[in-house]
Formats: structure tokens, sequence, C-alpha cells
């Protein structure tokens, strides 16, 4: 997308068959750190996104125990998609995401994490 790797990026979700929690801390380049966070039912409707300066509300749908799929919106226009998907032997998540930049092209962007037991 242009920009450098985050320093760190954590995520810590909790899903169950119904619903996902989901907060992300990402310390950037530069050293900012933000903070996003979602509670979402996997059920297709919007819910509101706090903390993202990229999109305002996303609609998750779980296809599978594995595979998760959502769509996010910002000023009520796709701002991205994402599918998320865990290993098989569940220690790490892989995230594929396109994003819709404001002149209206596309980037897309892979990020991989590893499971880390607290």
């Amino acid at each position: 997308m242009g920009r450098a790797a985050p320093r760190e990026w954590t995520q810590e979700i909790l899903r169950t068959p119904e619903a996902i929690s989901a907060t992300e801390q990402i310390t950037h380049s530069s050293g900012r750190v933000s903070r996003v966070s979602v509670k979402a039912k996997f059920d297709g409707n919007f819910f509101p996104v706090v903390g993202s300066p990229m999109v305002d509300e996303i609609a998750y749908r779980r296809s599978d125990l594995r595979t998760i799929s959502a769509t996010a919106s910002k000023g009520g226009r796709v701002a991205m998609t994402e599918t998320a998907i865990i290993s098989a032997d569940g220690q790490s998540l892989t995230f594929e995401f396109s994003f819709v930049l404001s002149n209206g092209q596309v980037k897309n962007a892979r990020a991989v994490f590893e499971k880390v037991s607290k």
C-alpha cells in the first residue's frame, strides 16, 4: 500500500459460533499507536467500528469454522473487504484485505499473525 510496515500489530479476537469481538493495537513505523475495536454478529448486518480512520462499520459472515469474511464501509461506501482464515492447527491467522482508496483504486494486502498464549 506504499506505507512502511507497522512495528507491531496485535489482534485479540474472541469468537462464538454467532459473534465476534476484535481489538487490534498497531504501533506504526512512526511510533504512533492506534487501537481499533468491534463487536459484531456473523449475520451480514453492519456494526460500528471504534477507532478506525479507514472504516465506520463492518459486516461479518462466517462461511465455516475457520473462515470469516467481512465488508467494511466508510461514509456509506465500501472501503474494505477482508477474509480471515485460521490455520488447521489453530496456530496462525491469515488476513487477506482489499482496500478501496479515495480515488477508487483497489489495493490488496495480506497479514499473517501467530498465536501467542497469554
